[in-house]
């Protein structure tokens, strides 16, 4: 944008409430500032909102084996349609989980250069791939997701139980989602040591549960590196687009325009919003885990408080 400037063109914030008169001058390196902290914020977001769909995504899963396991505890169905269409769901639960992994990998924002010869998005694909290669679930589950991107069905089976206790005073009821490794390895031409370890692991069929919840602590470890790299910047395009944003909050207005001059005519750019840089910060505080795979959601009674 700054490379096509005219002479003859200068840059201004004015108010887009009629009646309501502001105007103020931006000199070129005030309108740059402002223009690559508020391009920065936006990319910086799309990464944090990926984070938050793939949390959510998590949650949808879990929420589905915990609501399912209750279902089938209160009012049980053994029958065979039953079974199959709690797989059918099943299904929907895990590509909503593996294609918000999906946004997150394919489209990690490329950023403005933070520093010359620098490439963040390089930095995010080889944090990623050192990851997948530490760690026998995330690789299994990236095949998984390149799996479930040619079937309809990538769940092989799902399962209830659960059991009594040695003394037989609680009983627990889960369900379970699995996928046939079998079945991953041979459409995705997976042979040698990495079948054989995906069989050594996790036998004939893996536990989605398991490896979704290993895998979110993995990707939970990559975000809190790429927020350490990403924070510096962060800070500044705060601060460099709060300075635009005091004005709209003194002056009691909405929003401000940025806009173009150019003798007679004038061309809105993009407009700054007050709660902009919030929800910025928001987003980088959302809470991610590391170790997820040892954690569990449970319903268990703790016992009276006496």
């Amino acid at each position: 944008m700054q490379g096509n400037k005219k002479k003859s063109q200068r840059y201004v914030l004015r108010s887009p409430v009629i009646g309501r008169s502001f105007q103020q001058d931006l000199v070129d390196a005030e309108f740059r500032e402002l223009d690559n902290a508020r391009a920065f914020l936006l990319e910086y977001m799309d990464f944090e909102e990926s984070v938050l769909q793939l949390i959510y995504a998590a949650e949808e899963f879990e929420s589905f084996l915990l609501t399912t396991a209750l279902n089938q505890y209160l009012l049980p169905q053994y029958q065979y349609d039953a079974i199959q269409t709690n797989r059918l769901r099943a299904n929907l639960k895990m590509l909503g989980f593996l294609n918000s992994i999906t946004s997150l990998r394919d489209q990690f924002p490329k950023f403005r250069p933070l520093n010359p010869g620098f490439n963040m998005k390089q930095v995010f694909e080889k944090l990623w791939d050192d990851k997948k290669a530490a760690s026998v679930a995330f690789r299994f589950s990236e095949r998984l997701r390149n799996y479930a991107q040619h079937q309809t069905q990538p769940a092989s089976s799902v399962s209830f139980g659960g059991g009594w206790d040695k003394n037989t005073g609680l009983m627990e009821d889960h369900m379970s989602v699995f996928v046939d490794v079998s079945n991953v390895c041979q459409n995705r031409n997976i042979g040698g040591s990495e079948k054989t370890l995906y069989e050594q692991t996790f036998g004939k069929a893996a536990d989605v549960a398991l490896v979704f919840r290993e895998t979110m602590g993995t990707i939970g470890q990559i975000v809190l590196e790429i927020r350490g790299s990403l924070k510096p910047h962060l800070n500044l395009a705060v601060a460099n687009y709060e300075r635009s944003a005091d004005l709209v909050r003194k002056n009691d207005l909405p929003a401000l325009e940025a806009a173009s001059l150019e003798g007679n005519k004038s061309q809105v750019l993009f407009s700054v919003f007050p709660q902009f840089t919030a929800r910025a910060i928001s987003l980088s505080a959302t809470h991610v885990m590391i170790n997820n795979q040892k954690h569990f959601i449970s319903n268990r009674a703790r016992g009276h408080n006496n």
